[in-house]
């Protein structure tokens, strides 16, 4: 038994994709469901309405919808996570340095929180497997 297994970690870390991808559903369904766009005050408001005019905002509580699926269904979470990363550096910048209010410095810095610990277990995984595969091409330093 690999000690990836053995550690209490893990839980954690699936609890944390469980609830990120929920968070994500639920965001992504409640747009398509009732096309709910949140008052957001000042400038960071007309950002998100520009960006609604051109339907960047729409794309975006669509691909959530899909992403939070598929992180809640355990299918390509390494994917959903990369995918989902631009989005959530634009709401934390946009949360917490824009607009800075109460409720957003609280989603912004969580949002980005959720999305880099529930990358961070998949490097290990991922340098194994690109230096296995180096290695079998012959251009690997192992």
């Amino acid at each position: 038994m690999s000690r990836a297994n053995q550690s209490p970690w893990k839980y954690a870390i699936l609890w944390l994709r469980i609830y990120f991808g929920a968070h994500l559903f639920y965001s992504g369904s409640r747009f398509i469901l009732t096309s709910y766009v949140p008052e957001i005050p000042g400038i960071g408001g007309a950002y998100v309405a520009a960006a609604s005019d051109i339907y960047i905002y729409q794309i975006i509580k669509y691909m959530e919808c899909v992403l939070g699926l598929m992180l809640l269904t355990n299918r390509g979470v390494l994917l959903a996570l990369i995918l989902e990363m631009p989005a959530t550096v634009n709401i934390f910048w946009l949360n917490t340095f824009i607009v800075a209010t109460p409720r957003q410095l609280f989603t912004g810095p969580q949002e980005l929180f959720m999305n880099g610990a529930c990358c961070l277990p998949t490097v290990g995984i991922t340098c194994r497997s690109c230096r296995r595969r180096s290695s079998r091409c012959g251009c690997g330093t192992d």
